[in-house]
């Protein structure tokens, strides 16, 4: 099956819409019955149809194939598809070409935009099916449904402690390092997790904890 596969991606890379149209003139066209004419029509849409499968199979075939070809030329860094490297390019420039229309504020990706939009709305359109809680984002649901489940598929290669989520892991693995990238600008006091931080900063402004 692997082996059809690869020949079905190299049959795809070598031969473009231009191969196999079958082109008229004007003459040419005007001397075909009714018939003929839908007759060609229907073989070109389903060869258009093959042609963009064998390309959807393509792109599938890189999560295989670990294939990057699409880099950036700021950051060097490879992805699999034009659009994700489209996407990321935008972390270099600073286009933020979506705009919440209630607000103003603005994003790089549309998913962004959307996911910002129901803070507005109220909108939580993911629900669990064990407890009926519900949230805005499907990321949220995931890792909310193991707190019924006891996944924890982040574990800390040190200690193997594990986490429902990956930045537990990644505060927990600053207790091992030491590392505390979270600085109060008044004191200069630092932190592993920013949300010390913060608790930490209203004692110097006074507000209440």
């Amino acid at each position: 099956m692997y082996r059809k596969l690869q020949m079905a991606v190299h049959w795809e890379e070598s031969i473009t819409i231009e191969d196999v149209t079958i082109t008229f003139t004007p003459e040419e066209w005007a001397l075909l019955d009714t018939a003929q004419r839908k007759m060609y029509r229907a073989v070109m849409l389903e060869t258009i149809s093959n042609l963009q499968s064998l390309g959807d199979l393509k792109i599938h075939m890189r999560t295989h194939t670990g294939a990057k070809p699409y880099k950036c030329n700021v950051c060097q860094k490879t992805f699999t598809h034009c659009n994700t490297l489209k996407i990321h390019k935008r972390t270099h420039t600073g286009e933020k070409p979506y705009e919440c229309r209630l607000c103003g504020k603005a994003f790089a990706q549309l998913s962004h935009l959307t996911r910002h939009e129901r803070t507005h709305t109220g909108e939580k359109p993911y629900e669990c099916h064990l407890c009926g809680k519900v949230f805005t984002q499907l990321s949220h649901l995931t890792i909310h449904e193991r707190t019924h489940t006891g996944e924890k598929p982040y574990e800390c290669h040190l200690c193997r402690k594990a986490f429902i989520q990956s930045s537990s892991l990644i505060c927990h693995e600053r207790t091992h390092t030491g590392e505390k990238p979270y600085g109060c600008h008044v004191c200069g006091k630092a932190f592993t997790q920013s949300s010390h931080l913060t608790r930490h900063e209203r004692r110097h402004t006074g507000e209440k904890l």
